[in-house]
């Protein structure tokens, strides 16, 4: 089934490759929508039409069947005069974004990259003469401008903006956030001294957690939600805040509470489980708990399944359990005692096979 947004770019790109792509198609599509958006208030969907409404550029395929299974392919710039007809209905876009509550900041994010880079999505490439280039680049000022004062609530997304800005080269007023800035820092393995760069994320990342270790468990919990939400609105990978977890979790007296307040927040699993494997290698008195309920969630089973089977000594009716969820194992040898002690792999293969054995006997 065509997704309906590359139905809506097709139609606004233009019918056929025999035609230009007009400026009226972009502009319904942009009035059109922001008289939905009034009735239904959906700024995700909404903002994300606006965002192929005001792409500077067009692209499209067609397949002629009359000429041997002929693809065409058609790219190129809307003409000066049609980005200026684009950028004068910014502000219908703007309004959208200031009076939604669910934002896809990445898409905005991408279409400011569109304008900034305008070749860099085109197949085949298409020339942009200095006088677009410079029209286009004024644009794309004026957007990260105004978005930098429509998120000064996402600390994010202003983290973002100050890129883009820097890109966009101009100066905007942001709400930063430093403990944010210190997880996702801009720029970083830029630099050729890149191992010297990391190893000093590294240490910002330590004392970030050691500050975070003296406050109370529901601010603990607290910031890595802020955090995980801010990060996914701007569209930047969890693996930095996984790290975070990781060296929470080792200052953690009971990290097995952490996760199982992690999951009361239904953060994901690369969250939850860096707690979870401590509460297991430090013999947390709730680990055991925390075990069957991540078996029976389906988002943190397959984590919990391995760590149960790699752990030295765990009952037998949570062994058991991970046993039963993990027929398939089998298939990937290396997902079973990897990570444990030779005697673990040990004794969940045996168990493993004899669970097998049993299964394929009532079965038979």
């Amino acid at each position: 089934m065509t997704n309906p947004m590359d139905r809506l770019k097709k139609w606004a790109n233009g019918f056929s490759v025999y035609q230009e792509p007009a400026l009226e198609r972009r502009i319904t599509l942009l009035r059109e929508t922001a008289n939905w958006w009034e009735q239904k208030r959906d700024g995700d969907r909404a903002i994300k039409a606006m965002c192929v409404a005001v792409a500077p550029a067009f692209d499209y395929s067609a397949l002629d069947p009359g000429m041997g299974n002929t693809v065409t392919f058609v790219s190129g710039m809307l003409r000066d005069t049609d980005l200026r007809g684009l950028m004068s209905k910014w502000p219908l876009v703007l309004q959208v974004v200031r009076g939604s509550e669910h934002v896809p900041w990445a898409e905005l994010f991408g279409l400011i990259e569109d304008w900034l880079h305008p070749d860099g999505r085109l197949f085949p490439p298409a020339r942009v003469s200095g006088e677009t280039r410079g029209l286009l680049q004024d644009f794309a000022g004026t957007m990260v401008r105004d978005l930098a004062g429509a998120s000064l609530e996402h600390p994010g997304v202003q983290h973002r903006i100050g890129e883009l800005a820097v890109k966009a080269r101009v100066s905007v007023e942001l709400n930063p956030d430093p403990e944010f800035d210190r997880l996702f820092p801009s720029g970083l393995y830029d630099g050729e001294d890149w191992e010297r760069q990391h190893q000093r994320w590294i240490d910002e990342v330590d004392q970030l957690a050691a500050r975070l270790t003296y406050r109370s468990l529901e601010e603990i919990v607290s910031v890595v939600a802020r955090f995980h939400r801010e990060a996914y609105l701007a569209g930047m990978h969890h693996l930095r805040l996984s790290h975070l977890c990781t060296k929470l979790a080792e200052r953690m007296s009971s990290p097995a509470r952490v996760a199982e307040a992690l999951m009361d927040h239904e953060l994901p699993n690369p969250l939850v489980m860096p707690f979870a494997d401590r509460a297991a290698a430090v013999d947390d008195p709730n680990w055991i708990r925390l075990a069957q309920r991540c078996l029976n969630e389906p988002e943190y089973r397959w984590s919990m399944v391995q760590a149960v089977l790699t752990h030295r000594a765990p009952p037998v009716d949570t062994h058991s359990l991970a046993l039963s969820l993990a027929p398939d194992m089998l298939k990937n040898s290396s997902s079973i005692g990897m990570s444990g002690a030779r005697e673990s792999a040990t004794h969940t293969v045996s168990r493993f096979l004899s669970h097998l054995t049993c299964r394929c006997w009532r079965s038979s």
